[in-house]
């Protein structure tokens, strides 16, 4: 099982505890690390744009959920991106041209990697 098979898995249905325990399992990682893979990868994802505003948002806020509020950091920081763009959705405002700078700013810091 790959990272992007249990991503693809929560934003169709849910976040699974045995899918996380086997992935954590397989790659010899933690949980705290295993939630920061995870939110990093649908933040690049969703950059990248392999992942709309709607499946990036419900892949983040299932892992975030799962855990209780129990999250890293890092993943803590994603899921505000989105959150925040939920928002400000309700005051009229496209969720996805909030999110994007966000998560790009949590990604790359204050400044884009040079390509």
């Amino acid at each position: 099982m790959t990272l992007n098979d249990i991503v693809q898995r929560t934003i169709e249905s849910q976040l699974k505890q045995a899918d996380v325990e086997a992935f954590c399992e397989q790659e010899r990682i933690s949980i705290e690390t295993f939630c920061d893979d995870f939110a990093r990868y649908v933040a690049a994802c969703y950059v990248d744009d392999h992942f709309s505003y709607e499946s990036a948002d419900a892949a983040i806020a299932g892992l975030f959920y799962h855990f209780d509020y129990g999250v890293p950091k890092f993943a803590s920081s994603v899921f505000e991106c989105f959150d925040a763009a939920e928002y400000r959705c309700t005051q009229g405002f496209n969720p996805g041209e909030i999110a994007r700078p966000l998560v790009k700013e949590i990604l790359y810091g204050k400044q884009e990697p040079s390509a």
